[in-house]
């Protein structure tokens, strides 16, 4: 707690500080850079004081006569600053400017070595400075003059193509043109006019009207037989036996009932909320208990009791539903003490789902009451099913599939299953219904669809 305190004061005295933004940092650092250039330039022609003929004669001393080149290559790190794309560019930038003079400086000491007599005259002209002359003297002791010369060729190179990379602004395409926009047909050259083909053009005649008529009723007739086929297979298909699927065992415990809503019903009133006590309805897994509040009485005093009530009860957790959508009630759920599966077998046997007509129509399982409920999955949104770990996810997903395979058969319904993680549907790898088989590589989506 002291910890987090302690944060908190930290974090307020950070609010008062000024920060400065990034692109003003990079205009005043590249502005640094260009100023440096100048000094080192006019130090050239001893115009730029005592400051500049010292920085002057220390350049002289470490890089020799590359100081000519260190205003350019001051220029090119002002330039980096100004217009590069990259936001973080430190070591880059470093990389490049150093490799950059090694290469100058050893190019300069190596060609000082390969012209004097010994390393003893090389020592006294320095035209790459101590630098170039402890570079070029090594490596041309090790590898010889023209190779060392390449090395440092080669390392001049990176450095100026490492500036380069982060000096060149990105290559924006152009937006592709509209369909609606006119394009203008480009003239062609006289050259293309000789050799290009002549192209002749011939009208067409329009189609006759037998002619038209005949495609129409041949097209109308390979509908009608198409459509015909589709509902023969449809009326042929038999749905698999009921027989396959397990029914419904033993019936949900709801505890006594009576004793339950005068529970509530008394709970309620030592809060001086009188309410009248209606009908039970006893679903699977919960019963609801429904009440009609007295006048006056507001809402918001009963659901705010749902602690109190589920003490009274004995039952957590409890839901009171308030109102009852299209009803003048207030609903009061309690888990049942023992609760009965909701199964497929007796949900399919229900007139109501057998009298529906065949297509997309699912059984979604019972409400509160316990009586089944259907939809139509053609008349849904786009669904989204989601949930916690063991919430029963794939139950539904395999329920919501056994519905559309027990209505429909393989040519009437086709499907396209995807699973990455390789758990729910390989089980349905055989089914005649796949339109594809089923797809593992969520990247091959695409293609299916």
């Amino acid at each position: 707690m002291a910890k987090h305190r302690k944060k908190n004061r930290d974090h307020k005295k950070d609010d008062g500080k000024f920060i400065m933004p990034s692109g003003i940092k990079r205009w005043v650092w590249g502005i640094v850079f260009l100023i440096f250039s100048l000094v080192i330039a006019f130090s050239f022609f001893n115009a730029s004081g005592v400051a500049g003929s010292a920085l002057n004669n220390l350049l002289n001393y470490l890089v020799g006569k590359t100081v000519i080149l260190m205003p350019l290559i001051l220029v090119f790190v002002a330039l980096v600053f100004f217009y590069s794309r990259y936001r973080k560019f430190s070591f880059p930038l470093s990389l490049a400017t150093v490799l950059l003079i090694i290469g100058i400086t050893g190019i300069l000491g190596g060609l000082d070595i390969s012209s004097s007599k010994n390393y003893d005259e090389a020592e006294k002209t320095l035209p790459g400075g101590w630098i170039g002359y402890l570079l070029s003297s090594l490596l041309v002791k090790l590898f010889g003059f023209w190779i060392s010369q390449i090395i440092f060729i080669v390392i001049a190179l990176v450095g100026a193509l490492i500036f380069w990379h982060l000096v060149k602004r990105p290559h924006i395409p152009k937006p592709p043109k509209s369909p609606d926009t006119e394009e203008v047909e480009k003239k062609p050259t006289f050259i293309k006019q000789i050799f290009a083909p002549k192209l002749t053009l011939r009208e067409v005649p329009p189609l006759s009207e037998p002619k038209r008529k005949e495609i129409i009723e041949k097209s109308l007739q390979e509908e009608k037989i198409k459509a015909g086929t589709e509902l023969k297979d449809l009326l042929s298909y038999k749905p698999l036996p009921l027989d396959l699927l397990e029914a419904d065992k033993g019936e949900p415990a709801s505890g006594d009932t009576k004793n339950n809503s005068a529970i509530i019903k008394k709970t309620l009133q030592n809060f001086d909320i009188p309410v009248e006590m209606s009908e039970v309805h006893i679903g699977p897994t919960v019963t609801q208990y429904t009440l009609k509040p007295a006048e006056g009485v507001k809402l918001s005093k009963i659901t705010a009791l749902s602690n109190d009530l589920s003490l009274s009860l004995a039952a957590h957790p409890i839901r009171i539903e308030a109102p009852i959508p299209g009803r003048a009630l207030v609903g009061i759920e309690i888990p049942n003490k023992t609760r009965s599966q909701v199964r497929l077998r007796n949900l399919f046997s229900s007139p109501n789902f057998q009298l529906s007509s065949p297509g997309l129509s699912i059984a979604l399982g019972r409400d509160v009451a316990g009586n089944p409920i259907f939809t139509d999955l053609a008349r849904m949104p786009h669904m989204l099913v989601a949930g916690s770990t063991g919430s029963g996810k794939t139950i539904f997903l395999n329920t919501l599939l056994l519905n559309l395979l027990y209505k429909n058969s393989p040519t009437t319904l086709r499907l396209i299953l995807v699973d990455p993680k390789r758990v729910e549907f390989p089980v349905y790898s055989s089914l005649p219904h796949l339109l594809c088989p089923v797809i593992y590589n969520a990247a091959l989506t695409c293609n299916a669809l």
